[in-house]
């Protein structure tokens, strides 16, 4: 056929039989072809999945492309590398029972005829474009009906809502503003709640971010005030006594990234990977990026931080709730200035929940009861 693609080195077909207004039909070899001839094609002798995409041309000239196979596990492997390899050409699938005994085309043929191969189109079914849904078929959910973690602060729930399912929140805030102090709140509230967590933190040693977490859970009246003799600094800590109830309360629930290790990003997503797959993590903070050393030159920094946001919320499937801090709100870059939405862009989202912290105090997280009391049953 003329202005056809030539594709004959990695496909078997007649091209005087090529009709680019019905739908191609991929039978199972060289043999079904010559019986078929008819629109039929097959992979050649030394030819693999792989050759589609440099034949798609050819296959998407016509309007879909019918695997005519009765082995309904070589049909999966067939639509499979289709949709790999040429997504945008239409596949239809045959009917499960259309072959009924036959084991392929020439059978088919010799049983029934012409007459009997095309009622093999009867029932197919076009196989679902990959990212490609009709809104009508998207399963309708309700927000008050999902799992979702509250913050414990009831303004901020009751603008947010809470954390929902694969959702990326990202936070702003001033230098000092409480950004930090407010996330781990946060993680506090998810434990509460029965959520595993899981955190990195970019600033801050493990043994001071346990000291800091564990001041949070403890709640004022469970610390002991010390000033330091030699520079007169006060200092607050956690009775050993009380430690000791919150280290059982969080074991095995609380996960905390080493930073004493590589601070890769591959190394970071890697075992937030472990803690979903192990442990069953769906609660996770980053805090913050701007200290992890990101596969980037200083120029593209922060649209490496964009990537690695956009492999995190690519984490196995399943219950996930998504916590990013973001160190510094307007940062400029080479392009303009960096803002939660140029994040969201650079990490190829759709949107990004974002949070603008001004301080604790307007949020209401003084008024927040200590998790002790809930844990210890005192």
């Amino acid at each position: 056929m003329l202005g056809l693609f030539d594709g004959s080195q990695w496909l078997v077909y007649f091209p005087e039989h090529m009709d680019t207004q019905r739908a191609l039909w991929f039978v199972q070899d060289a043999l079904d072809v010559n019986a078929l001839r008819d629109n039929a094609v097959a992979l050649a002798v030394g030819a693999g999945f792989q050759d589609f995409k440099t034949c798609e041309a050819f296959l998407s000239a016509f309007p879909a492309v019918f695997i005519a196979l009765a082995d309904r596990e070589f049909v999966e492997v067939v639509s499979n590398a289709l949709a790999e390899f040429v997504p945008s050409v239409p596949v239809l699938l045959p009917a499960e029972q259309a072959f009924r005994d036959h084991a392929n085309i020439r059978e088919v043929l010799a049983a029934g005829g012409r007459e009997a191969v095309d009622r093999l189109l009867i029932g197919a079914v076009e196989r679902p474009a990959a990212g490609f849904l009709d809104l009508a078929a998207v399963e309708r959910k309700s927000p008050e009906d999902m799992p979702s973690v509250l913050s414990g602060i009831q303004e901020l729930d009751r603008v947010i809502g809470g954390f929902y399912p694969g959702e990326l929140s990202v936070w702003t805030g001033k230098r000092d503003g409480g950004k930090s102090t407010l996330l781990g709140q946060l993680l506090l509230e998810a434990l509460d709640q029965g959520f595993p967590v899981c955190a990195y933190s970019g600033e801050l040693p493990t043994w001071r971010f346990k000291h800091w977490i564990s001041l949070q859970a403890a709640g004022p009246g469970n610390v002991v005030e010390r000033k330091d003799r030699a520079s007169g600094k006060t200092f607050y800590t956690v009775p050993q006594m009380i430690q000791r109830r919150l280290d059982e309360w969080w074991a095995g629930r609380f996960w905390l990234y080493d930073n004493r290790l590589a601070n890769d990003d591959g190394s970071i997503l890697r075992i937030f990977e472990y803690a979903v797959r192990r442990y069953g993590c769906c609660v996770f903070l980053v805090d913050n990026l701007m200290t992890a050393r990101l596969a980037a030159s200083e120029r593209d920094f922060y649209r490496a931080q964009g990537a690695f946001t956009g492999r995190l919320v690519e984490l196995p499937s399943g219950t996930r709730f998504m916590c990013i801090l973001w160190p510094t709100p307007g940062k400029p870059t080479v392009s303009g200035p960096w803002t939660p939405m140029t994040l969201a862009a650079a990490a190829k989202l759709p949107t990004a929940r974002t949070m603008h912290f001004r301080s604790s105090v307007s949020l209401g997280l003084r008024q927040r009861k200590p998790v002790l009391r809930r844990c210890s049953g005192s």
